[in-house]
């Protein structure tokens, strides 16, 4: 054996005795990444190798890539990967590995991260002691840490996500969501994004949170191109999302029983209308026919039937229009209010002629409201008005109206019999009545419609009166 082969022999051999004794793992890999030599420390720590096996035992399939594209660049200098290595029969660990180039050959020399230095303790007592759940992921999206929020929250261990794949957690009703929100993420759209969605729990049920993923590089490699890690924080939404499913259930369901009730409302006053009709108007044929044979006690007897027939339909007619008060027929829309107002004047021409009464008004801004409606509760009130007028003055009505912030208050204000303040309230109840139905004709529920019609639009009604001084109506609407 030659002098320099013995040299180069000896150096080898001395090579192979320090790279033995290195306590921290170390491997020699061809450029295709498969392993030539690996030490003892490895073998402790990774389990057994056989020469030729590709480098990455333990590795997922996305940091493997990550790696391999990483040892195309090592010509351009060393470099550092940092991943989690599953070992078959322990945890996940998670380390650092250091690689360098030469002579067609890699090396590599991993440093586990297991401890930490006195100046993370800080951040490792408050990453697990908030009640917010905190994940760190790697740019491939794995997770490299979990706080014990986020693994309660999930029913895991804290080590048992450790590695994994983050989007593997997210509900499949609600990838295509956070793929769309990342894609803008990494194309600089966003600079963060929060989204709420549902995570798979461990026991495969889901939970809702609030996420918010925000992109950063650890202190010290901003200029020096490191990965990206993304920091997630999640915060459970699921008692008020459940909640407020829950009462959309009932609303939708509140919302079918109303309809089911005005189609009964509506077919049940059709069907006791007739059989009223039909006793008024036979009794009407026995006054005609036998009205001359019949005594003053039969005649009135007679006519308390007849009008009670009477009152009864109007009843059961405004019963109908309460009860299909709540749904507009129509869309709302801005509404001229002084075209209404002149419609509904015509259809009480003849009510407030002979009640010998003046109806004024001024100028009436526009709002936002259901024409019909709008209508209907105008003619009610004025109809009041004109019904309860004092016997002792001219009967006066005023429609007046003043915009404030957002919306507009209209007054309608006569001058009649008034109200005491203990039925203020009142007069907007069902079937409540101030004056005896041979005093007033009416049903007591016109001001209950007018209250339905105010409240459907967002607004609020109110009285202002005393008895013997007249009354103000008054009512807010959205404006236009």
């Amino acid at each position: 054996m030659s002098a320099d082969e013995f040299a180069a022999r000896s150096r080898a051999e001395i090579a192979g005795i320090f790279f033995e004794q290195l306590e921290q793992p170390a491997v020699v890999l061809r450029k295709d990444g498969a392993m030539v030599m690996a030490n003892t420390a490895y073998e402790r720590h990774f389990g057994a190798w056989q020469r030729g096996q590709p480098f990455g035992q333990g590795l997922d399939s996305s940091s493997y890539a990550s790696l391999l594209q990483l040892f195309d660049h090592l010509v351009e200098g060393p470099a550092s990967f940092v991943a989690w290595f599953h070992t078959e029969g322990r945890s996940a660990q998670r380390w650092t590995w250091q690689w360098t180039e030469g002579n067609n050959l890699i090396c590599g020399q991993a440093r586990q991260i297991a401890s930490m230095p006195e100046s993370d303790a800080l951040f490792s007592t408050l990453f697990n002691s908030g009640a917010i759940g905190i994940l760190l992921l790697d740019a491939s999206g794995v997770i490299q840490s979990i706080n014990e929020s986020m693994a309660r929250m999930l029913g895991y261990g804290p080590e048992d996500l450790q590695g994994q794949r983050a989007f593997d957690l997210v509900h499949k009703n609600d990838q295509l969501l956070v793929r769309e929100q990342e894609a803008q993420l990494r194309s600089g759209k966003l600079p963060r994004y929060q989204i709420p969605l549902r995570l798979k729990k461990r026991n495969q049920r889901s939970i809702w949170v609030t996420v918010n993923v925000l992109p950063f590089r650890p202190a010290g490699e901003q200029e020096a191109g490191g990965e990206i890690i993304y920091l997630v924080s999640a915060q459970s939404i699921d008692r008020q999302v459940r909640s407020e499913h829950k009462l959309r259930q009932r609303a939708e369901a509140l919302a079918r029983t109303n309809l089911e009730l005005e189609q009964f409302a509506f077919q049940a006053s059709h069907d006791l209308q007739q059989p009223l009709r039909t006793v008024s108007n036979f009794v009407q044929l026995l006054q005609r026919k036998y009205g001359a044979d019949l005594d003053d006690e039969a005649q009135e007897l007679i006519h308390h039937a007849i009008e009670g027939s009477r009152r009864m339909q109007r009843m059961i007619r405004d019963l109908l229009t309460y009860s299909r008060t709540q749904r507009a027929d129509e869309d709302m829309r801005p509404v001229n209010v002084n075209e209404v107002l002149q419609e509904v004047n015509t259809n009480l021409q003849e009510l407030s002629q002979a009640a010998d009464a003046d109806i004024l008004s001024a100028y009436l801004p526009g709002v936002t409201a259901s024409r019909s409606q709008l209508a209907q509760l105008f003619q009610n009130l004025i109809e009041n008005a004109l019904k309860f007028r004092h016997p002792q003055r001219r009967c006066e009505v005023i429609v007046s109206a003043k915009e404030l912030p957002g919306f507009v208050q209209f007054c309608v204000q006569d001058n009649g019999l008034g109200i005491a303040p203990e039925y203020r309230e009142k007069v907007f109840s069902l079937f409540e009545r101030l004056h005896d139905s041979e005093e007033v004709e009416g049903s007591g529920i016109g001001l209950a419609v007018c209250r339905r019609i105010v409240e459907h639009h967002g607004g609020k009604i109110w009285v202002e009166s005393d008895e013997g001084n007249g009354s103000r109506f008054l009512f807010n609407l959205r404006n236009v």
